[in-house]
């Protein structure tokens, strides 16, 4: 697209128009552009006077105090609409502005200079405000070296400036564009008073992060705003917690310690907000086997916040030191050798993340826990310093670690306790955090309170399980009580007696769960059976004569022939009778507990066996009639009868290794320790 000679720039420059007042303040805050302000306003009041124009830019004003900033918005919605502008005659450049057509704006320019500040729709919106809020980045780009820089902090019918569409949007470069041009925006607030910040933290979803940081690093505390230290400052952390930029608020913090404890609108603050979201923690993330592993090897980056690169950043000045962020990084000059290899792993890492890119994505979860975890770090070490008073009222008023037992967050319950010991006896509602574990089924929460514990949660797979671990609960609280406890009776009826009468449906649930499942797989071990028992009497070959002597009797294939064939009928066999014997239980509650998930395990690991000794078997045979014809039969044999075995151990094995661990393991209640 041609751009336009510098004479065409100069000659599309707008006539001053009366814009709204962009600061209130104080004389010295934000001297530069207030300087700026009042210079154009000069040079524009000069121009007009030779024009013979009275209209200008009004300067700032300069009163010595404001109690209150408010954006020069009226307060009533329909008196910030534009009813009486003709739409129709600015319709050619709204469609240009919404669809990034510059080339026809321009020309819209050159016959009316004025329409750069216009108001060219209901809403209020310039044609800045459109192409902003539809991410036209080179159309905003050319029209913003075109306007005055106060001109972009014009508000719309929303009290909103190019900016805060900006911050919506998630566009970096817009956001950058901006700012380079006027400063100013952020710090200009809506109605509400939200800042661009605010705003982005509120919309801006975790993949347009760096618009977040951008913004966050070129904000800064000026009065009368002050986004991090005013009113609005427990919001805007909040929002920061609620939406996963947990570095960011390592970095906000770390300037401005008051957000430890600053409250939202909602009463809420940031170590409460944590306690609610488990999946901010390993704790609370739901990983499968491989995926866990990966976890542990995957490399994450955790270096100093404050120094974050943001590419393109307005300033690339260096912070202050004194808000470095307390995160341990290696300063120390690397030897080359080490910078190769640290470039190879690097770069091999991420030629993994492009084949693979679900290790990014918990490479990203693992970055996250770990930002997460220094933030309780720091919050708990600001909290310290609190009086005993404040410190018990502050866990107290907003039951921080009631609601992390009852969410399963392990580490904000495991940091709170290392700092303060003394919250462990806390009650919340009239129960102890020990009661709040077990009413939840919390056991990795019960792990840290109780010297047995729990390892970590398994997904149920069935509601026999969910009984299971039911009936595992019981008998461990019923280990630790008094014995008085045991047999005493409330409106008759013991502990037993109440825990049967709250888990009869989920017992009833269980039964048929077992039923079902042992009546499936019944019917599988029935037919393996069927068929096993009949290849036994139809060998591959046939027999000699009448002698009854297989005619591959000494070949080693018919050796694995018939002792595969003897092993599927004798597992599939032994896994009729166990799942019969699950058909015929009682089941009990106490059958639950372990003599129900045993038998369904020998059940489940006798299919297995009989499954893969039938393809063994139907393998060997088809490989004794086709090798004389086929040497290299045995290959595809191979790999199609594994196909059956593998993907039924691949369906099944999660259900048989939890129900091993929780049936036989050493138990799900394991000594652990907080201090």
């Amino acid at each position: 697209m041609a751009t336009t000679s510098t004479e065409s720039k100069d000659s599309l420059k707008p006539a001053p128009l009366d814009l709204d007042p962009l600061v209130q303040a104080k004389s010295d805050i934000l001297p530069d552009e207030q300087q700026k302000l009042t210079d154009h306003n000069s040079e524009a009041h000069s121009e007009n006077v030779g024009k013979g124009s009275s209209t200008t830019f009004p300067a700032a004003a300069t009163e010595e105090t404001v109690p209150m900033w408010r954006p020069p918005c009226d307060e009533n919605p329909a008196n910030r609409l534009s009813m009486g502008v003709d739409f129709n005659y600015y319709r050619p450049l709204y469609l240009a502005a919404l669809s990034g057509n510059w080339e026809s704006a321009r020309k819209f320019f050159e016959r009316d200079q004025n329409a750069m500040t216009a108001k060219i729709s209901i809403s209020s919106m310039t044609a800045l405000h459109v192409a902003v809020s539809n991410g036209q980045a080179e159309f905003v780009e050319k029209l913003i070296e075109l306007m005055p820089s106060e001109a972009l902090a014009i508000h719309d019918g929303w009290c909103y400036t190019p900016l805060h569409y900006a911050a919506m949007s998630g566009n970096i470069r817009i956001a950058k564009a901006l700012v380079r041009k006027n400063r100013a925006l952020l710090q200009i607030t809506d109605l509400d008073g939200r800042t661009p910040l605010r705003t982005a933290a509120a919309f801006v979803a975790p993949e347009h992060k760096e618009l977040v940081w951008f913004l966050a690093k070129e904000t800064t505390d000026a009065s009368p705003v002050c986004p991090f230290t005013g009113k609005w400052a427990g919001e805007l952390i909040v929002l920061l917690t609620h939406g996963g930029f947990h570095d960011i608020s390592l970095y906000l913090l770390q300037r401005y310690p008051n957000l430890c404890t600053a409250q939202d609108t909602d009463g809420q603050t940031l170590l409460q907000v944590l306690a609610m979201q488990p999946s901010n923690f390993l704790s609370g993330s739901r990983l499968n086997f491989w995926e866990r592993w990966i976890y542990e090897i995957v490399p994450v980056g955790f270096t100093s916040t404050s120094q974050h690169p943001v590419k393109g950043d307005i300033e690339d000045t260096p912070q202050d030191s004194e808000h470095y962020a307390e995160v341990p990084t290696s300063t120390q000059s690397k030897t080359y050798v080490t910078q190769v290899a640290q470039w190879l792993k690097m770069l091999s890492w991420k030629a993994i993340e492009k084949l693979a890119p679900g290790i990014k994505r918990i490479q990203n979860a693992k970055s996250r826990h770990k930002y997460a975890l220094e933030v309780v770090h720091h919050v708990c070490k600001q909290v310290s310093s609190m009086n005993n008073e404040d410190l018990m009222q502050y866990f107290g008023r907003h039951a921080i670690l009631a609601i992390a037992t009852i969410c399963g967050v392990v580490e904000v319950v495991t940091l709170c306790l290392r700092y303060f010991p003394d919250l462990i006896w806390v009650t919340i509602d009239n129960k102890t955090l020990m009661q709040h574990a077990v009413e939840h089924r919390q056991e990795k929460i019960f792990n840290l309170l109780y010297e047995r514990t729990a390892i970590s949660t398994i997904q149920s797979y069935g509601p026999a399980l969910q009984m299971q671990r039911e009936m595992q609960w019981f008998k461990v609280v019923e280990s630790f009580v008094h014995p008085a406890f045991k047999e005493l009776r409330f409106d008759g009826k013991t502990a037993w007696h109440v825990f049967q009468d709250e888990h009869d449906k989920l017992r009833k649930e269980g039964q048929k769960w077992m039923e079902d499942t042992a009546t499936s797989c019944m019917v599988v071990s029935a037919l393996i059976a069927t068929v096993v028992f009949a290849a036994a009497f139809t060998v591959p070959g046939g027999n000699i004569n009448d002698k009854g002597i297989p005619v591959f009797v000494n070949r080693n294939s018919f050796k694995l022939f018939a002792a595969s064939d003897a092993l599927s009928l004798f597992s599939s066999l032994t896994s009729i009778l166990m799942f019969l014997s699950i058909l015929t239980s009682r089941y009990a509650e106490e059958d639950f507990l372990r003599a129900l998930p045993k038998r369904m395990i020998i059940g489940l690991a006798s299919l297995f066996i009989a499954i893969a000794g039938m393809m063994v078997c139907f393998g060997a045979a088809l490989y004794l009639v086709l090798i004389e014809r086929w040497e290299w039969v045995s290959i595809p044999i191979f790999l199609l009868s594994s196909f059956p075995v593998a993907l039924f151990g691949m369906l099944q094995l999660p259900l048989f290794i939890q129900m091993v661990i929780a049936t036989y393991g050493r138990s799900i209640f394991r000594p652990q320790k907080i201090w």
